[in-house]
């Protein structure tokens, strides 16, 4: 049986013209690969399968069910009940034969290549051929064809003389496995069977700039960096770049700051020890816990730590912050004791690492792999003052559809910035605001916008999160609740209790059905107009269905204090 991807296990063709070309296919011997669905999102419209023989070459097919056509001034029409525009499936063809070139002549292979017609439901095929491509009637596959489509494809092989000179090379295994990587990215993300959202499946099937930023990614041959505002899959990108490393043998390390985002990306490779996940200070601590006292001699604070968690301690939960600002600045001290261990290095929400940081992870790559360092962030959530890529980092070009939001919450989010974010394809509830000069109000509107969630709207607790710029505030609240459920014997895991009470940085690359947002005039007036800006426009941007916003300042001053 031909090589198919995606596998038949979990891919079924949608249209009756398209599933008699994939069980013909399917009756090819192993010689031939088969890719079906596999540029989606690139060029005008992608074609239906990409046939690969070593020796023979590329066929580019693009199927059409229906028994009878015309063709006029190359236009295609399916006569079958009527006359329909069913576009130039010749075009489409050659669309999808282009990417597969442009994707092995960039590795040096230039192989025979041919776009072909498939019409399954045709029993003969008398329309004179127009075309620009060279096209002929020879590359047009009937009902007939398809009983035994290797000799059909040969015959198209022999008979199209259009390939240039110096073609025709064969595609040894190095260069069809690159090909399948880049055309099959489905191969290293979740399983479409597995999800159960739109926006899920959305954000997996991968759009045309997603497309083209995973392929920069496999091709590079320097470090790069994947721009992207919230929501637009970077993280998603960053997990499958990690997962297809490890396919190739390659150690890699999928690292980010935020604690919460790295327990997802332990669970996720749990099963896999190629891929190391860390946050950056897990990454600190894993060091001081495996470097022996004499390589932490003379260090005293290090040498603290490193009997704190042989003591068994949380650091964690009990460094101070200068303890913190102490790690960072002697981060490259503690990782040369890992200089050189990594084949590969994916930095998500790299927006949060300092210039500094990002050198001292670089040094951790083996020399012949300095080059696979790939970084994803959003500078506009960055808590540093002008963020900016390291210059020794390729810029790729932004991504630029937001799968995480609903299109209110992304414009709202803009209206916060002042600034024009991705616009998404999800419509959905208005944010809600309000507003209440009183703090200590905030108690009850929260519990109030609670029950709201998860009666009217039918969110489970799970689903929503409360999320504040001040952990102060969010300790305080939940104090006089838990006292208040305490006092008059309720359980506080039927309350508001039950969600997840995280500041907005600690959240820093998480999402949540559900968000009510503390937005406390009191407490953020600590923080510059930027970082108020980066703070709202994070917690607005956790939601993906809906955002309660609670706050002492006026919705009017919201977005004025943030331009």
């Amino acid at each position: 049986m031909a090589k198919l991807y995606p596998h038949p296990e979990h891919y079924l063709p949608e249209y009756k013209s398209e599933r008699q070309l994939y069980s013909a296919v399917q009756s090819l011997n192993n010689n031939w690969s088969a890719f079906f669905e596999v540029t989606r999102g690139t060029g005008k419209r992608e074609a239906d399968c990409l046939l690969v023989h070593q020796k023979h070459g590329v066929f580019s097919i693009e199927c059409k069910g229906g028994k009878n056509f015309r063709i006029r001034s190359g236009k295609w029409y399916r006569l079958d009940g009527g006359s329909k525009y069913v576009g130039d499936p010749i075009s489409q063809a050659d669309n999808n034969r282009g990417e597969a070139l442009k994707i092995l002549r960039s590795i040096g292979k230039f192989p025979n290549t041919y776009n072909v017609v498939c019409l399954p439901d045709v029993k003969e095929f008398g329309e004179k051929v127009e075309s620009k491509y060279a096209f002929s009637k020879e590359n047009i596959i009937i009902k007939n064809d398809l009983e035994a489509l290797e000799e059909k494809l040969l015959r198209i092989a022999e008979f199209d003389k259009t390939n240039p000179p110096g073609s025709g090379q064969v595609i040894d295994d190095n260069s069809l496995n690159q090909l399948k990587d880049q055309l099959v990215p489905s191969l290293y993300l979740p399983s479409l069977a597995a999800v159960k959202s739109e926006k899920e499946k959305a954000v997996i099937k991968f759009d045309k700039k997603q497309i083209h930023r995973w392929r920069d990614c496999l091709a590079q041959h320097a470090p790069s960096v994947v721009i992207g505002a919230s929501g637009t899959g970077k993280t998603v990108l960053a997990r499958a770049l990690a997962n297809y490393k490890s396919t190739k043998s390659s150690r890699t390390l999928l690292i980010c700051r935020n604690r919460l985002l790295s327990g997802e990306n332990k669970l996720l490779f749990k099963e896999n020890p190629l891929v190391e996940c860390f946050s950056y200070f897990e990454l600190m601590f894993d060091v001081i816990e495996a470097s022996s006292l004499e390589d932490l001699e003379g260090n005293e604070t290090l040498l603290k730590f490193k009997e704190a968690i042989n003591k068994g301690v949380d650091l964690h939960l009990s460094l101070q912050d200068s303890d913190y600002r102490y790690l960072e600045e002697n981060s490259e001290t503690l990782l040369k004791h890992y200089f050189g261990t990594f084949d590969s290095i994916v930095v998500d929400e790299g927006q949060q690492f300092t210039l500094e940081q990002l050198n001292a992870l670089r040094k951790l790559l083996t020399e012949e792999n300095n080059h696979s360092f790939n970084i994803f962030a959003d500078p506009l959530q960055s808590p540093h003052k002008k963020w900016r890529p390291p210059k020794w980092c390729f810029k790729f070009p932004n991504l630029n559809i937001n799968y995480r939001n609903t299109q209110p919450i992304v414009t709202y989010m803009s209206k916060v910035l002042n600034t024009q974010l991705p616009e998404c394809k999800f419509e959905g509830l208005e944010p809600k605001f309000i507003y209440s000069k009183n703090e200590e109000k905030f108690k009850d509107l929260l519990v109030q916008e609670w029950n709201n969630f998860t009666t009217k709207s039918e969110l489970s607790p799970s689903d929503i999160t409360i999320l504040s710029p001040s952990r102060s505030l969010l300790n305080e609240i939940y104090e006089q609740l838990e006292a208040n459920y305490e006092k008059n014997n309720v359980n506080k895991n039927s309350t508001v209790l039950s969600g997840q009470f995280r500041t907005v940085d600690e959240f820093t690359g998480m999402e949540s059905q559900g968000v009510i947002l503390l937005w406390p005039k009191s407490k953020i007036g600590k923080f510059e107009v930027k970082q108020q800006k980066r703070r709202a426009y994070q917690g607005i941007g956790r939601a993906t269905d809906k955002i309660s916003i609670v706050s002492s300042q006026k919705e009017s001053e919201l977005w004025k204090s943030m331009n």
